[in-house]
């Protein structure tokens, strides 16, 4: 198994500016599971940092992936 790498940089495209995550199949296997972590917790603002102080190998700039329920998840809830 080979280790994980993941990286989030800043690109430019046609369309203007983009932020790509790249990885290995590892490191996209990670990513995929650190949003997961995320959904499964289930409350509003349950969170995950990616950076380079964790999770991310290379970083032009940091992303925070935010749970943020939306109003037809209000309403089933009420």
């Amino acid at each position: 198994m080979s280790p994980e790498f993941l990286e989030i940089e800043k690109a430019e495209s046609d369309g203007g500016e983009e932020l790509r995550i790249n990885g290995n199949r590892q490191g996209l296997i990670h990513f995929a599971r650190l949003v997961l972590e995320v959904a499964e917790k289930d409350y509003e603002g349950s969170h995950q940092h990616l950076d380079e102080h964790g999770n991310v190998d290379r970083c032009d700039m940091p992303v925070v992936i935010v749970l943020k329920k939306y109003v037809w998840d209000i309403d089933r809830a009420g």
